[in-house]
């Protein structure tokens, strides 16, 4: 029996059932067959496309502009009819038409393409071999990756910046705190520094006073000085106070008070200040019970008072009134001055304000007084308020505080007349200050020692044994602190120490009693002060 011959192979069956993604049509791009897969990818049928040209079955997306697909392919397949030789193409964004049974809408595809010649027995091209790959996914994945690592920098350069903001804030607050330290350390100094020539120029008065120049030219002249010396030193405390209170380091010594009390001595305190006062100031006040620091009570009542003094004409009328509320005390300060402008009147408890209700005077001020007085009052939970019926009409400034059971009535202090002779020692490097204090002690009748460091004057408390020692804190070398701690070192030692400086904040007073000192007192001091202190040197006055 003859062998059996295999019949001959279906090629389009083979070439349709092909995995490969191919289409084959002839030089003019007209389509003569294409693989299962291909139909497959592209969402066509063998029907709808077999006998049409390639670029009316597969336009651009005519919603992106940007699109290539036709131009590119068109360039690669003239290539391979001018040149006959295979050409691979960059992948292509090329995107495909759904059926219309799905929207009609295009598609995002992605292409690599390869594109063949099939020549004839003349060596002319027959047909072009389309052969395409799918790479959607992979590229997809691609730009995922990329959004990704986009993403992950954007994160990065995020938290660079975070981190040099964080950074950033902690020098700024960081240079704030040394910026505030210095301050504090500038205004500390700056208080001591003044208050020094102030403690020697307030003692060379006293001594003119005990000399006996009370009258004539001499007598007004000591006057004078005596007056500028007080209005100096509230100068120079108003300054500092500014700047404690705006640095949030004001201390407060609350307790219950009779405002009406505090009034009139406020008034006297002004009066006695420039006994040649050419106004009048009436008192009407009622008993009132406020919880006040009394210090800061009687520089709030004298801050409105010198204000008040300062914008009334000589003649003029000052008028101080106290009222008590259901719950409230109210304070009063009327003058009958040169006014406010209504365009000042928002901005006159500012910093340093100085409107030109201030500016036209010579006794302007440094522009703390009202605002010294704003804090205090508010930081004792009470409000002011300034009324004003405009320019050369005076004005007002009422404070109202809570009301508070009146304290009280204690029987009033003796005040100290004379005292005993003693043996002192001063501690002080201010040539000026130290001899102007040694002398009035001296015309008081005591006997003075004096020191002009630290390490002199602890050589001295140790052999001379003084009852009462003064003590400068800023000496030179071994300041106040160390003389104080080494004195108390000698368990014998009974000698009264007393810090006398011009720091004069709540820190250094309290620095001062850790340090072993028993009495605190700031330049310019008192005499009223020393003799206090001399005529009892056990008692710990903590003023």
């Amino acid at each position: 029996m003859p062998p059996e011959v295999s019949p001959a192979p279906d090629f389009r069956a083979l070439f349709e059932s092909a995995p490969g993604l191919y289409l084959v049509m002839t030089p003019s791009f007209e389509i003569v067959a294409t693989s299962d897969a291909y139909l497959r990818a592209t969402m066509t049928t063998r029907g709808a496309i077999l006998g049409r040209r390639l670029f009316d079955v597969f336009p651009d997306n005519p919603d992106d502009p940007s699109a290539t697909g036709v131009r590119n392919l068109t360039t690669s397949l003239n290539r391979v009819l001018r040149d006959k030789r295979p050409d691979a193409m960059a992948i292509q964004k090329y995107d495909i038409r759904r059926p219309d049974s799905e929207g009609g809408s295009f598609e995002e595809r992605y292409w690599s393409p390869v594109n063949s010649p099939v020549l004839g027995p003349d060596g002319e091209v027959m047909y072009l071999m389309h052969r395409v790959e799918d790479v959607t996914d992979f590229i997809r994945l691609k730009q995922q990756g990329r959004q990704q690592e986009v993403f992950n920098e954007a994160l990065r350069i995020r938290n660079e910046r975070m981190e040099s903001e964080v950074y950033l804030r902690a020098r700024e607050r960081d240079e704030a705190q040394a910026a505030n330290r210095a301050k504090d350390d500038f205004l500390a100094m700056l208080g001591h520094e003044l208050r020094n020539p102030l403690a020697a120029i307030a003692s060379a008065t006293e001594i003119l006073k005990r000399l006996g120049t009370t009258t004539g030219a001499a007598g007004q002249s000591r006057a004078v000085i005596e007056r500028q010396v007080r209005h100096l030193k509230r100068l120079v405390d108003d300054l500092l106070d500014a700047a404690r209170v705006q640095a949030g380091k004001v201390t407060l010594d609350r307790r219950p008070l009779d405002l009406a009390e505090a009034v009139h001595r406020a008034v006297s305190v002004v009066q006695s200040t420039d006994p040649a006062i050419q106004h009048v100031v009436q008192v009407d006040a009622q008993p009132v019970g406020v919880s006040f620091d009394p210090a800061r009570l009687e520089q709030v009542v004298v801050n409105l008072l010198t204000n008040a003094l300062k914008f009334t004409p000589a003649g003029g009328a000052i008028r101080v009134g106290v009222r008590a509320g259901a719950d409230t005390a109210t304070l009063v300060v009327e003058d009958e001055g040169i006014g406010i402008p209504e365009d000042v009147l928002p901005r006159i408890f500012d910093l340093f304000f100085q409107g030109e209700r201030t500016a036209a005077r010579s006794e302007g001020g440094l522009g703390i007084g009202l605002t010294l007085v704003k804090t205090l009052t508010e930081l004792h939970g009470g409000t002011i308020e300034a009324r004003t019926g405009g320019p050369g009409l005076g004005s007002a400034f009422v404070i109202r505080l809570p009301r508070v059971a009146l304290p009280r009535t204690a029987a009033p202090r003796r005040l100290p007349q004379s005292t005993e002779h003693r043996r002192i020692l001063i501690i002080e490097d201010n040539d000026d200050a130290r001899d102007m204090l040694k002398t009035w002690m001296t015309l008081e009748g005591h006997e003075v020692l004096e020191a002009a460091n630290g390490i002199e004057g602890v050589k001295m408390l140790i052999d001379e044994r003084p009852e009462v020692a003064f003590i400068d804190i800023g000496l030179p070398g071994m300041d106040g602190y160390e003389v104080a701690r080494m004195a108390r070192q000698q368990a014998d030692l009974a000698t009264r120490l007393v810090a006398l400086t011009g720091y004069g904040q709540a820190a250094d007073r309290q620095r001062s009693f850790q340090a072993g000192f028993d009495d605190f007192v700031v330049k310019p001091v008192d005499p009223t002060r020393l003799t206090q202190i001399l005529t009892d040197r056990t008692a710990n006055f903590q003023w």
